[in-house]
């Protein structure tokens, strides 16, 4: 599974910035393994600060935020494929006091029963072993 969410946002009501949440899940010998991250310009409270050492600083700290992993061996609790992941995700983004998260949605997207709408993609694996030299 490799799914693409697209989300847009913008200050004034414009969407005009658009964010992508892609979640990929493998299988493994003890269970799952779900990868998230988020790639788009994310909201942030910061961008006309003055101090360009803060601004670096919490851009390093936002690298590090952009992918979450989830592990596990049965994910029957899960609603639809992924949704802890981009929950934890979510959660990790929404957790930086220098990012406003509220200005794509007001409740976590992927908190409900009910999937985002999303993009099917191709299985990065799956793609690349085509290219494979015998």
């Amino acid at each position: 599974m490799f799914k693409r969410y697209r989300m847009t946002w913008g200050e004034d009501g414009e969407p005009d910035h658009s964010i992508d949440f892609f979640v990929n899940s493998k299988a493994k010998r003890n269970g799952f393994l779900h990868r998230a991250c988020v790639i788009g310009l994310l909201p942030r409270l910061d961008s006309s600060a003055t101090n360009w050492g803060e601004y670096q600083k919490n851009d390093d700290i936002l690298f590090s935020k952009r992918m979450a992993k989830v592990a596990y061996c049965n994910r029957t609790w899960e609603a639809y494929g992924g949704q802890m992941c981009l929950l934890r995700l979510w959660e990790q983004l929404d957790g930086l006091k220098f990012l406003d998260m509220s200005l794509i949605s007001k409740t976590n997207p992927f908190g409900g029963s009910d999937e985002p709408e999303h993009e099917d993609l191709w299985e990065p694996d799956e793609l690349f072993d085509r290219f494979k030299r015998r």
